[in-house]
Order: C-alpha cells, then sequence, then structure tokens
C-alpha cells in the first residue's frame, strides 16, 4: 500500500506544480480599484489594478449586475473608445485560452463589439484571438452576461501581452462616444477551447485614441467645464 500511497501522492503533487505554472490575470474581475458607483480610468493611469488603459479612458461600474464580485469593466469611458492591455509570463509551454463574461452598458443602443489579442514576445504586433458582438438589450439589474472565449494558442515560455478594446463607437459621433462593451471575470485557461470565435478580415488592434485634454485656455477652460459636467450627468444617469 505504501508504493501505491507514494504514487498517489507524486500525481497529485506533479499535478499540482503544473497548474501553478499557468498565468492568471491580476485583477481580472475589476474589483480594484473599489468603487461605489463609477469610476473613470483614463489614458496612462495606473488607478485600473493590474491592467494599462492604452487608449481613451475607461469605467469601472459597480452600479451594474456583475457576472462575479461587485464591479465590472465598460471598456469606453468619456470621449474616445477604451483599450486595455496586460502582460502575462509563461514559464512552460502549453495550450491556453481566455474566458470572459459578456455585455454593454444598458444606456447605448448600437451594437457593443469587443476585440481580443495577444502579442508574443519576440513579435512586434498583435495577433487577432477574437471579435465579439452583444447585442441584447439589457437592464442595470439583468446584464444578460454571456460567457464568451477565445479559441486555443500555444504559448512558448516568455512575456505576452494581452490586450481587450472596444471597436465600436459606442454613443456620440466624431469619437465623443461614451457606453461599450462590458466585461468581467477575465481569466486564462490552459488546455483546449470550445470557443470559436469570428475573426473579420484585416482584424488587427486598432491604433490607442489619446483622451483629449483641454489646453488651460479660456475656451479650455469653458470646454473642461463643460466636460465635467457631461461626467455630471452620466453619473446620474447610471
Amino acid at each position: 500500500m505504501k508504493p501505491r500511497i507514494a504514487l498517489l501522492l507524486s500525481l497529485v503533487l506533479a499535478s499540482s506544480v503544473g497548474l501553478a505554472q499557468v498565468p492568471q490575470f491580476v485583477n481580472g474581475d475589476f474589483e480594484l480599484p473599489v468603487t461605489p458607483h463609477i469610476t473613470t480610468i483614463y489614458t496612462g493611469s495606473s488607478d485600473l489594478v493590474g491592467w494599462r488603459v492604452m487608449g481613451g479612458s475607461v469605467e469601472v461600474v459597480s452600479a451594474w449586475q456583475p457576472a462575479g464580485g461587485s464591479q465590472v469593466l465598460d471598456t469606453v469611458g468619456i470621449q474616445v473608445r477604451g483599450a486595455i492591455e496586460q502582460d502575462l509570463t509563461f514559464v512552460d509551454a502549453g495550450q491556453y485560452h481566455i474566458t470572459f463574461d459578456l455585455s454593454r452598458n444598458p444606456l447605448i443602443t448600437p451594437p457593443a463589439q469587443l476585440g481580443v489579442w495577444y502579442k508574443p514576445p519576440s513579435a512586434t504586433s498583435f495577433i487577432g484571438l477574437g471579435f465579439y458582438e452583444f447585442s441584447e438589450s439589457v437592464t442595470a439589474v439583468d446584464m444578460k452576461w454571456r460567457a464568451e472565449g477565445t479559441g486555443a494558442f500555444t504559448f512558448v515560455p516568455g512575456v505576452y501581452t494581452f490586450a481587450f478594446a472596444s471597436l465600436a463607437p459606442g454613443v456620440g459621433q466624431n469619437n465623443n462616444t461614451w457606453g461599450g462593451p462590458a466585461i468581467d471575470n477575465v481569466q486564462l485557461v490552459a488546455g483546449a477551447s470550445n470557443y470559436a470565435p469570428t475573426m473579420p478580415p484585416d482584424y488587427v488592434l486598432p491604433p490607442p485614441l489619446p483622451f483629449p485634454t483641454p489646453e488651460p485656455t479660456a475656451g479650455g477652460l469653458a470646454a473642461g467645464a463643460g466636460l465635467l459636467a457631461f461626467a455630471c450627468w452620466r453619473r446620474t444617469k447610471h
């Protein structure tokens, strides 16, 4: 019996070590920063723990029904569509895929469109992992979250960058947008995938859109005041 027990223990330990080597997204459920209602995070900010906001702005929201935990991420904040990215270090080669929950801002009417990409260590550009569209009508108390995922991909050891970006313009004109795809529970999973997302032709990560900062002039101050008033109005509408 003892050799069998030792064998079983070694198999359990080997499995545990294998599982421990799978990297995981930091703050994939967007529980940080904690917000009592909604927090807008702009390009270059480090407030979204674990993630870099690479374009426009995004919003952490606790006023909507989450897929898990207490908060979700709206990938379109104020004025321009948003994009986030995070680096993961892979120690072992293997097959992986990403899973997440998808919905949209309850106040927008156009379909919400989301893209997911990754960049290998030696690459200079991102590779598409999936294009997703969410067209259902939702409310703040019934977000109708839909489980989504990427196809499987094979990794070798190294640092990879993953990006999530809104592709639809949200509400507004001339990039003066707000409201887009909402995501929650972003996870990396080892093994084959049951998901087969669509991949449009010429599917590339769009260039980052900087959040426009008004110049400190009379006109700029007026624009800033108008934006502040708009932001306050939005918070009363969420």
